[in-house]
């Protein structure tokens, strides 16, 4: 529209340069070109006439043709100046422009959409808005005294939203010189990093996973062999006829024992993926309406479970048994946060739905375990899956569960995230692939 509006201008200039020439004639001919004053000239009067009129119209050109030039170069300018400014308030990178106190002059689309501030919020004051915290004074005076000496300064920097989320950013900041050698403003140039360091995260902690599982698979499978001639001696033990009742009830307890382990040692071969599984499609609507009745049983009676699904039909690939182990472990870890949380109105809900695929992709079933408990501090979301980190007291649980949930979900190539607000609920979101049922 803005260029539009330029292109007009020319054709607006060569009117008034056109209205220049008539009204230029028109005094020419009053005072200049008057009978009485062709009279007074030593030369013929046609000819002087003649002449001056050239003269006269060879000005009016000159002058045309500067001014125009002039209004070209200027125009010319100005419409720099709008493709520059389009291209700042199109870039994806975040923009701001200081004078040499630090005032804010500019801000592009970017910045505003990112930090969620408004251009009045911003305009005028200092980027100290910003700050996050994450950065002591030091790390700032460093800065302030780079830049203001004339160098750039690029690094990584914690900025603050005005929703008070913090964001990681890639900065550059250039002094900007006038035509004197001072600096008269500052640029900073800032690229969210936001999605690159949590994907970052996400790869450290799968691959800090891989390498626990291979060392627990490594462990569990060399401990197993060692259960399993524990326990066949103990049968054999068990068979004797000359063991006093004493003795006997030692076995027995040795034998719960060895249960337990055989147990956990699963776990561990679970989490680590070296599990044997029978897959078979099933329909989780069915599967999780047939535990119901034993989820309930197995909570606490003021505890309200629910159960919803937005198709009846939704397939999944899956060892029955895995998922019912799942579900279960997620259950009790969900009841568990309730009852440190003390609510007057607990309740865990289990949500199944289908995940349409984007872009011809593999289409999703969701199942979500959400509850109203405690929350997970953020401190603590990474190492959630990692076997025997638990937050429970001594003896009051292995460990093993949320990693036999995390190597489940992964043995049946999906995945497995969690969501949390500290003091008010957790969310535990499983995808895994659909099957059609056929």
């Amino acid at each position: 529209m803005k260029k539009c509006i330029y292109q007009y201008r020319f054709i607006l200039l060569g009117l008034f340069t056109a209205l220049l020439v008539w009204a230029a004639d028109a005094v020419a001919d009053t005072f200049i070109f008057s009978e009485r004053n062709l009279q007074e000239t030593l030369l013929h009067p046609e000819l002087t006439e003649l002449y001056l009129r050239l003269v006269f119209g060879l000005v009016i050109i000159l002058f045309s043709i500067f001014v125009h030039r002039s209004v070209s170069q200027k125009d010319q300018h100005i419409m720099a100046l709008m493709e520059y400014s389009e291209v700042l308030s199109q870039t994806d990178e975040l923009i701001l422009i200081t004078d040499k106190q630090g005032l804010i002059k500019y801000a592009n689309a970017a910045f505003y959409l990112t930090t969620g501030y408004a251009e009045h919020e911003i305009i005028g004051h200092t980027p100290a808005v910003l700050k996050s915290g994450e950065h002591d004074d030091q790390y700032y005076r460093e800065f302030w005294h780079i830049i203001s000496s004339g160098q750039s300064w690029k690094g990584r920097m914690v900025s603050r939203k005005k929703s008070g989320s913090l964001f990681p950013a890639l900065m550059t900041v250039n002094p900007l010189f006038g035509e004197d050698g001072d600096i008269h403003s500052y640029i900073a140039i800032q690229r969210d990093m936001s999605e690159e360091e949590s994907r970052e995260q996400q790869l450290r902690q799968t691959e800090r996973l891989h390498a626990t599982g291979l060392l627990a698979g490594g462990i569990a499978h060399e401990f197993n062999n060692i259960l399993a001639a524990m326990t066949n001696n103990l049968f054999l033990l068990q068979r004797r006829n000359d063991m006093n009742s004493a003795g006997m009830q030692i076995l027995d307890s040795l034998e719960r024992l060895t249960t337990r382990s055989a147990f956990l040692v699963k776990e561990l071969l679970t989490f680590a993926g070296k599990e044997r599984i029978n897959t078979e499609c099933i329909n989780i609507v069915d599967l999780i309406d047939e535990m119901l009745p034993f989820l309930k049983a197995s909570i606490s009676k003021n505890i309200v479970l629910t159960t919803d699904h937005d198709d009846p039909l939704l397939h999944i690939n899956i060892d029955r048994t895995m998922l019912k182990e799942v579900i279960t472990n997620l259950v009790l870890n969900a009841c568990d946060a309730l009852e440190d949380a003390h609510r007057e109105d607990p309740c865990i809900a289990i949500s199944m739905y289908m995940v349409k695929p984007v872009k011809d992709k593999q289409a999703y079933v969701g199942i979500d375990v959400k509850d109203n408990g405690t929350g997970i501090a953020p401190e603590l979301l990474d190492h959630i899956f990692e076997p025997f980190f638990t937050t429970k007291e001594v003896g009051e649980g292995s460990g093993l569960g949320l990693a036999m949930v995390h190597g489940c979900v992964e043995m049946h190539q999906g995945e497995i995230t969690v969501a949390s607000v500290p003091g008010e609920s957790s969310c535990f979101s499983m995808h895994f692939p659909f099957s059609s049922g056929l």
